[in-house]
């Protein structure tokens, strides 16, 4: 089973409850998804589900332009996810 998600247009305010409208951005956002699921019925009514995924997102320039992109507002670095992928 595999998933693609392509969000280019993400909108991001800052960190935390002090973050402010106008400091609008935006970033793109696309994933992709990879994996597999399995179901054994060892019984009538008992099912057991397992499953095994790979999720591969990476974060890049908005497309919006109305609004600058994130990493020409904040410093990208201070923003989770979008220099290094958190593990």
């Amino acid at each position: 089973i595999g998933d693609y998600h392509e969000y280019p247009q993400e909108d991001f305010f800052g960190l935390g409850p002090n973050s402010l409208k106008s400091n609008r951005t935006n970033y793109r956002l696309d994933s992709r998804d990879v994996g597999a699921e399995a179901t054994w019925r060892p019984v009538k009514r008992v099912n057991i589900t397992g499953g095994l995924w790979s999720l591969d997102p990476t974060i890049d320039r908005g497309t919006d332009p109305r609004f600058p992109s994130t990493e020409l507002v904040f410093n990208p670095a201070s923003v989770p996810g979008f220099v290094a992928q958190p593990d």
